[in-house]
């Protein structure tokens, strides 16, 4: 069995993410016109609804009709080049990434032991349904999405350094394309700086990822929000029943 510094070096797989930025991408015939008539339908959908919501809406909207109308994304300011192109050699159309950190008072040896039993992330993050670990490199996920639905992955464990880090990748076939990893640094007063990027293809796109955004769904809130909630659980304690996460009625 290859070592996880050679499986690393196979894979290419980005250290860092340095927010360079991606270049926009060309939009095809038929891109342009349904991003045109999204952008109009959104645009009318705002103006319908008024206030605050119905600005933020119709705003959105031009701008996705301009982007069709341009025939260029806005490209993705999260993106750095080595990420982009690690994303599109493995099928993604369209790339986004989003890296957050959070300081734990706790030590890097038991937060890392905490994420590598995967089966305890849908404690502490929100969207997540449940997770089946399949065994010590594959687990199944199954995450909520808008609209009452869900969409799985098959996650398989790129690059594991005990107590520093873990990488992962979705598994071919997988609703949303994604990678990312976490590493665990030891600062002072036995405390942990936690970084995370997930990088993900974007359902819908460009203009889905710019929906997500104005109605508060997209990963880069999700990842913050449940790195908090890590770091909350954890230096209570663990993730006993008053620790985890509030389930929906």
């Amino acid at each position: 069995m290859a070592n996880p510094a050679t499986r690393r070096e196979t894979l290419h797989l980005p250290d860092r993410q340095d927010r360079r930025g991606g270049a926009p991408a060309e939009l095809g015939s038929t891109e342009r016109i349904a991003t045109i008539v999204g952008g109009s339908l959104l645009v009318h959908w705002g103006l319908r609804r008024g206030g605050l919501t119905g600005l933020f809406g119709t705003l959105a909207g031009g701008a996705i009709a301009w982007m069709g109308v341009n025939g260029r994304t806005a490209g993705s300011p999260d993106v750095d080049e080595g990420t982009d192109r690690y994303a599109r050699l493995r099928g993604f159309r369209s790339v986004a990434a989003e890296t957050r950190t959070v300081t734990v008072a706790r030590p890097a040896e038991e937060l890392y032991r905490f994420w590598r039993d995967f089966s305890n992330l849908s404690k502490v993050m929100e969207h997540v349904e449940r997770i089946e670990v399949k065994d010590d490199r594959r687990s199944h996920w199954v995450v909520n999405a808008p609209a009452g639905q869900t969409v799985e992955w098959d996650a398989i464990v790129t690059d594991d350094q005990p107590n520093r880090r873990i990488a992962w990748e979705s598994a071919p076939g997988a609703d949303i394309r994604n990678f990312g990893w976490v590493e665990f640094r030891p600062i002072q007063g036995g405390r942990t700086e936690v970084k995370a990027m997930i990088v993900y293809e974007p359902p819908g796109g460009e203009i889905g990822r710019m929906v997500a955004k104005l109605f508060g769904e997209e990963p880069g809130v999700q990842l913050a929000e449940d790195l908090a909630r890590f770091r909350d659980t954890l230096e209570k304690g663990g993730a006993g029943p008053a620790a985890a996460k509030p389930r929906p009625m």
